[in-house]
């Protein structure tokens, strides 16, 4: 059985819907550590056909407490279909990448300092949202998913 490419999408064509998402992650990373987290992320449009998600994470203790609070923004700039520059900002820098779109998933990958890299796909289904993400930071790698419904 071959599998079934769907055809490339452009930007402005990208099935992100425009809104509030709410929903829930885990992570877990190369040392043994692992945690939950809640996630909001509100999706914009912008001039130019720039789309910007606004990302706030609420990172949780075992117990439920709030352990710490994450807010990042990354902006989907167009360029060659179906292709597009990404420019992530969080801790108070700017770090930018590339990325692309096939179907109903994005890709993107953003260059951190020195051998450091940032990664994510998305996939939409219906209504929701889900990411899976990996990162390498001072040679730890930390993955984790999201599920998220408006």
């Amino acid at each position: 059985m071959r599998p079934e490419m769907k055809e490339a999408m452009t930007l402005k064509e990208l099935p992100f819907a425009v809104g509030v998402f709410q929903g829930y992650g885990a992570w877990a990373d190369r040392q043994g550590g692992q945690g939950a987290y809640q996630v909001e992320l509100t999706t914009l449009t912008e001039a130019g056909g720039v789309i910007t998600h606004v990302i706030t994470r609420v990172f949780l203790s075992s117990e439920g407490a709030v352990l710490q609070q994450e807010n990042s923004r990354v902006h989907f700039i167009p360029s060659a279909d179906p292709f597009f520059e990404v420019a992530v900002r969080f801790e108070g820098k700017e770090y930018r990448g590339e990325g692309y779109c096939f179907g109903n998933r994005c890709h993107y990958v953003v260059a951190l300092n020195g051998d450091s890299h940032l990664e994510g796909t998305y996939t939409l289904n219906g209504d929701g949202v889900q990411l899976l993400g990996s990162s390498i930071r001072n040679g730890n790698l930390t993955v984790w998913a999201e599920a998220l419904i408006p």
